[in-house]
């Protein structure tokens, strides 16, 4: 079923690449939850620019109910300070999990440890930036459509993204013109002024407990202890989540700050985008849509957007009453995160599985 219609609104080499392989990280194939998708572990050689060599490498978690090879995949992109995790956090209940309802539809997911993050590579902070880490996430494309991550070329492809994640994610969609849809969570281009809140909490990850012995470069960040719970509404989050987001909390880095502001400019490479994308925000998101702005409705959303995107996005907005900045692990989030499936299913028909 389409999202219902209160909730949305409508604004009607690469083959250098395909041959390298996938390396498998260290670990074997695991399954998830009980009933839910098996999941492996993958390592993908990346570059940090159009030009440089592919030096560094990108961890993900493949998972899929059966044999990933065939399906539409969807590449999960996290956000600032977050990992992989985001998308099937462990320790809390798999209905929170976003990868366990998009493989029960059929889709294989690959969720990956940004460039800088988790196990991923660790360049130096100045070298991590939006740009680094769309050519990072560029080369994961090429290396998914030439077969190597699935075992099959894959042909229908979709990029959900988080927060910064979601950034990057328009912004490879618009210069790279290579995926088939996008969903953008928790990220417009225009923050309010809860966003300074992000910043403020914010320091230096080799001085975090979790961090201390990981030799982490200077300029590497994390959100001080105790304070995960600006990410959620209160009175709809199970404090369980905030306890796993503090456990698996990730890093960002001083060059991924300073280099936000430029996707909020018009003339960005998002503004190119030709894939359908749908923004789907947190009512209650206190970066967005906070004090002054607000985000009422569906229609307030895409009229805020409009002026960053061309006729080609074909911009589909969508709020999730309650919820704050982590989308997918409110108590209500499960609802959010059908309709947002639908939205995929129903706009880019091809990446149905049904269909296929």
């Amino acid at each position: 079923m389409p999202i219902p219609s209160h909730h949305l609104v409508r604004r009607v080499s690469a083959a250098a690449f395909v041959a390298l392989a996938v390396l498998f990280a260290p670990g074997t194939a695991a399954a998830g939850p009980a009933g839910g998708p098996n999941c492996t572990p993958v390592r993908i050689p990346v570059a940090l620019t159009a030009a440089g060599p592919t030096d560094q490498h990108i961890d993900g978690t493949l998972c899929a109910d059966g044999d990933p090879a065939g399906r539409p995949l969807q590449i999960l992109v996290h956000g600032f300070t977050l990992t992989r995790d985001y998308w099937n956090m462990p320790g809390v209940d798999s209905r929170y999990s976003y990868v366990a309802a998009a493989t029960a539809r059929g889709y294989a997911t690959l969720a990956i440890d940004r460039i800088g993050v988790g196990t991923s590579s660790k360049p130096p902070a100045a070298a991590v930036t939006l740009d680094s880490n769309v050519e990072a996430l560029h080369h994961v494309i090429i290396a998914a459509r030439g077969g190597a991550i699935t075992g099959a070329p894959v042909q229908e492809l979709v990029l959900v993204g988080h927060s910064f994640g979601s950034a990057i994610s328009v912004t490879v969609a618009g210069r790279y013109r290579d995926v088939d849809a996008v969903v953008a969570t928790s990220f417009l281009h225009t923050p309010g002024a809860g966003a300074t809140g992000l910043v403020a909490s914010t320091y230096p990850a080799q001085l975090d407990s979790r961090f201390s012995g990981a030799g982490l470069p200077v300029g590497y960040l994390t959100t001080l202890p105790g304070s995960r719970a600006q990410f959620y509404q209160a009175d709809n989050t199970d404090p369980a989540v905030i306890d796993a987001d503090e456990r698996t909390k990730g890093t960002g880095t001083v060059g991924d700050l300073a280099t936000f502001a430029t996707y909020f400019s018009p003339l960005a490479d998002g503004s190119r985008i030709q894939a359908p994308l749908l923004l789907a925000i947190g009512q209650d998101d206190p970066y967005f849509c906070g004090v002054p702005l607000g985000c009422p409705n569906a229609a307030a959303v895409v009229a805020r957007e409009a002026p960053f995107f061309g006729p080609a996005a074909r911009l589909t907005g969508y709020v999730a009453p309650g919820i704050g900045h982590n989308l997918a692990l409110h108590r209500s989030s499960p609802g959010a995160t059908a309709d947002i499936l639908d939205w995929i299913d129903h706009t880019v028909p091809a990446t149905a599985p049904a269909a296929r």
